[in-house]
């Protein structure tokens, strides 16, 4: 947030968003997530709707594939059932007896 107002220091929605925090931190104690910044950022840079998606999902993958990485070095630890469904699939009608 503090290079968003360094770079975007007069822009009324950098200070709108900074008065809403405040609110919201005092009622609730709680801190915004970095979520926040990038919604912030993404508007203030007119970039496309999906932009923060795609930010956070970027920012993200590293620890995932780390995290998968090190999930494949382990002993599985999860009862995996094999199963197989035989039940209604959804678009076809009902038995008549069922």
């Amino acid at each position: 947030m503090a290079r968003l107002r360094g770079a975007w220091p007069d822009d009324r929605r950098v200070a709108l968003v900074d008065i809403i925090t405040d609110q919201t931190s005092q009622r609730s104690g709680l801190d915004p997530t970095i979520d926040l910044a990038i919604g912030l950022l993404t508007n203030l840079a007119d970039m496309g709707n999906e932009a923060g998606t795609l930010i956070s999902a970027l920012a993200r993958t590293p620890g995932w594939l780390a995290h998968a990485l090190e999930e494949y070095e382990e002993t599985p630890l999860r009862f995996r059932a094999k199963a197989r469904y035989i039940g209604f699939r959804p678009g076809r009608p009902w038995p008549a007896n069922g």
